[in-house]
This record gives structure tokens, sequence and C-alpha cells, in this order.
């Protein structure tokens, strides 16, 4: 009996070379490739992703903020330790 490919994974021929990606990676690059051929539906789920994915990225803070954050309770415990064993 054949083994089917695990539900995480399916597997995709590259030239000649199979290579295993992740199913919803597997269909995010057929529906970009079907909306690259003109198909309205999935150039209108692609269009969907993309505004999802800006969102997401602009909700969030930035690099440095999380970084100044980290420093500032870094430097809050190190102050108390102190004191606790001054």
């Amino acid at each position: 009996m054949a083994s089917r490919p695990s539900k995480r994974n399916s597997k995709k021929v590259n030239q000649a070379k199979k290579r295993k990606i992740r199913r919803k990676d597997a269909l995010v690059k057929s529906l970009v490739n079907d909306a690259l051929k003109g198909r309205d539906r999935p150039r209108d789920k692609v269009f969907d992703y993309v505004d999802r994915a800006e969102t997401l990225e602009d909700c969030g803070p930035t690099q440095s903020e999380l970084a100044e954050r980290d420093a500032q309770i870094l430097e809050r415990f190190f102050n108390r330790k102190n004191k606790l064993e001054g």
C-alpha cells in the first residue's frame, strides 16, 4: 500500500525534482498562479490575503519599539534585584 502524504505537507514537482512544501504554501502559490492567468475568484482571494497581511504588519509594534521596551523591563528588573541584594 502506498503511503499518503501527510495533511500538513504535499509534494510538488519542481524541474523533475520532488520536494515537500506545506499545503498552505501550495494553496497560496496555486491561487497566485490562477490570479496571474486572469481568473477573477483567485485574484480577489489573493488581494484579500495581501490586505490582511498588510493589516497585521501595521498593527504590531516595530522591532525597535520592542527592543526599547525590553531594555526598560530589564533595567527595572536589575534595579529591583540590586535593591534586594544591596
